[in-house]
């Protein structure tokens, strides 16, 4: 009759049993052909499993990570132009910045026979303008600037943004307003 090694973590080192503690573990009294797990010829701890174990550690070389100071906020103020835009100045602790650009009109504004106006436009506005004729010379400004930019069409309104570091935000400012105002 032959047994097998008890799974290791029962236990602290390897039975009395085991003739090796290795690649190949017997641990049968009176059978060497006995492994553990059946049929596996690695380690009994199972040398088929991989795991990855990330902890976070303190490098002397380096400072301590101290917070960096946070700056008091102004409260959200909009304005309206003379022309009846809207601007909402939302502040908040961030190194990047937001323009957005959003349009009262959406797919819930069409009608049968305009049916997905709204996002066939929402497309158009990326494909030029007076100052910036392709669609390429938008993309290429907005990835120099470290910028990204996108655009939505949902039921109340269209929306139009780029998003990149703070010290672009007149540029991408100037981008979306011209993509809208001189398509």
């Amino acid at each position: 009759m032959s047994t097998t090694c008890p799974p290791r973590s029962t236990r602290r080192s390897p039975p009395s049993s085991c003739t090796a503690w290795g690649s190949r573990s017997t641990c049968s009294p009176r059978s060497s052909a006995t492994t553990w797990p059946p049929g596996n010829r690695a380690h009994p701890e199972g040398a088929r499993y991989l795991s990855l174990i990330i902890r976070p550690t303190r490098s002397p070389a380096l400072p301590p990570v101290s917070k960096a100071p946070t700056l008091p906020l102004s409260p959200p103020a909009t304005t309206t132009l003379a022309n009846g835009v809207t601007l909402l100045n939302a502040p908040l602790p961030s190194r990047n910045v937001g323009i957005f650009l959003i349009v009262r009109a959406g797919s819930r504004d069409e009608t049968a026979e305009t049916a997905g106006l709204a996002h066939y436009l929402e497309h158009m506005f990326y494909k030029g303008t007076e100052r910036r004729p392709t669609t390429q010379q938008i993309t290429r400004e907005i990835d120099r600037l470290g910028a990204s930019t996108n655009a939505y069409t949902d039921t109340e309104e269209v929306g139009y943004y780029a998003e990149g570091p703070a010290s672009a935000m007149l540029q991408l400012a100037d981008i979306v307003t011209d993509m809208l105002s001189r398509p």
